[in-house]
């Protein structure tokens, strides 16, 4: 309830960052209108980072009063908080990383705290137990904390003044300081070059290399390889989404989009078993064993499908069909 009461009080909070219009993309990603698209990757991001973080508060605004796990598995909210985090990744060269570091760790503690809350409805229904009050209690209470910089004046006009004063130039990074994507795609952005051209320059560049790399690994059971397959979905899930945001590059890729789409939904699974595993094993349950099964099974039919795509040339396809995006011209009065 406590957790309800704070995410029914963000009116507005961040009414005055609505600084782009959107319309719903695939799957219903926020998608900026076209004239974003010809901005440059210096004047576009701090724009970019603003309107998601007025659709997220509209999100938390539409939860209900008397919010509960299955409630909040139903909301837009937690998936929102991933696009926010994806979209401040993707402008993270404008930031200096002291500054913009820890407002990224705010949005992905909220993340994981929503995560938290929403699985005990997961765990309930695959075990068939009622939700333990106490650990309902508990989830709520970190739920709420992870929200400050939400519902906190405070802490909203600090995260808002880290992103309404960019670098006014693409800054270098150490290896360390890249977020995932960029690392992966082995790519700087270009200040005067479109914000469109450069999503597509690390989109398709990371796709390419998750492809050299490959996708899979030999045990899904093994810690350190099950890690690195969490790294490659979460890879592929923000190549897919970033994409998604922009209108233009949606009509490029084309039905291009729907086999990596596909591919992204079944590693989703494979991290949905890995989930209920990992919970039963630590929880000591006597399913344990079964769910073990359940993820070998899921990481066959990913594994199975990933290959199929691949030698088939279907996740070629969409790297091929951003690569002339990377020359998108930016708006002259931009």
């Amino acid at each position: 309830m406590l957790a309800a009461l704070v995410l029914a009080a963000m009116v507005d909070v961040f009414s005055v960052a609505a600084q782009l219009v959107t319309q719903p993309g695939p799957d219903g990603t926020p998608q900026f209108d076209r004239a974003v698209e010809r901005r440059t990757y210096l004047s576009a991001g701090p724009d970019e980072i603003l309107t998601y973080l007025a659709v997220v508060a509209t999100e938390a605004k539409a939860v209900d009063i008397n919010v509960s796990p299955e409630q909040l598995k139903a909301s837009n909210l937690r998936k929102r908080l991933l696009d926010l985090r994806l979209m401040m990744d993707f402008n993270a060269y404008i930031y200096d990383p002291e500054d913009l570091g820890p407002m990224r760790d705010q949005v992905d503690t909220a993340y994981e705290a929503l995560g938290l809350y929403k699985d005990l409805y997961d765990q309930s229904k695959l075990t068939g137990q009622p939700i333990d009050p106490a650990e309902q209690s508990k989830r709520s209470a970190a739920m709420v904390a992870s929200l400050g910089w939400i519902s906190n004046d405070r802490a909203r006009t600090d995260f808002l003044d880290v992103i309404k004063k960019p670098q006014h130039k693409v800054l270098d990074f150490t290896e360390k300081e890249q977020p995932r994507l960029w690392r992966i795609a082995d790519v700087s952005p270009t200040a005067d070059k479109s914000s469109l051209a450069m999503a597509a320059l690390v989109s398709g560049n990371a796709l390419a290399t998750l492809l050299h790399d490959g996708l899979l690994v030999d045990d899904i059971l093994d810690p350190d390889q099950e890690a690195r397959f969490h790294d490659i979905r979460k890879a592929l899930r923000s190549i897919l989404v970033l994409i998604d945001m922009f209108p233009t590059a949606q009509d490029v890729v084309g039905d291009a989009r729907e086999p990596l789409a596909r591919l992204v939904d079944a590693y989703g699974d494979v991290n949905d078993a890995s989930i209920a595993y990992h919970e039963a094993t630590d929880a000591g349950r006597d399913d344990a064993n079964d769910l073990r099964d359940d993820l070998v099974k899921e990481y066959k039919k990913a594994q199975k499908l990933a290959r199929e795509l691949d030698e088939g040339g279907e996740l070629r396809a969409y790297v091929t069909r951003l690569t002339p995006l990377q020359l998108f011209d930016v708006d002259p009065f931009h």
